[in-house]
């Protein structure tokens, strides 16, 4: 049987130069850390942050595709259903406020895949789960350009508690 994916070998030679066998990692490197229309939001999640810092001395740090279960934990260890919800889970971009040393937001970059029941499922648990910690969840559509001063109005919306602490 063929292998129909291409999977990257490390061949073993002997002394004489003959291949003896062939290694195949467990893993490899993703080769895109974050989808091409993440990475263009990202561009301009950066300059929104720089002006927020500007204009209104909120000091965030950007993180990427960070794992949910780095954010938030099973408070009921008897429930192996509640890890798995989480386990496998990433969010696209969070907002850290340096001053507060916590979370400030996440934000989700809504492509064609987040409209599937499956993914609806998942981005409402998610949102629930935050919440609970007082941590907002944006979700903003996929777009070709975006709006510098809409994605800080956005930002500076979801968490005008955290705006009134600093």
């Amino acid at each position: 049987m063929e292998e129909r994916r291409k999977v990257k070998q490390i061949e073993k030679f002997d002394e004489d130069g003959n291949l003896e066998y062939t290694i195949i990692p467990n893993y490899k490197i993703h080769q895109n850390f974050m989808t091409q229309n993440e990475m263009k939001f990202y561009n301009y999640l950066i300059s929104a942050v720089n002006e927020l810092d500007k204009q209104h001395n909120i000091h965030l740090t950007i993180f990427a595709q960070v794992a949910v279960n780095r954010l938030i934990e099973v408070n009921n260890n008897r429930n192996s259903k509640l890890w798995e919800n989480i386990c496998d889970k990433s969010i696209d971009f969070v907002l850290y406020e340096k001053k507060l040393n916590k979370v400030y937001c996440c934000i989700e970059l809504n492509d064609e895949t987040h409209h599937e029941p499956k993914r609806i499922k998942r981005d409402e648990m998610l949102k629930k789960a935050l919440n609970s910690g007082d941590v907002k969840m944006i979700f903003i559509e996929k777009q070709e350009n975006y709006n510098v001063n809409e994605i800080m109005n956005t930002i500076l919306e979801c968490n005008k508690k955290a705006i009134s602490l600093l």
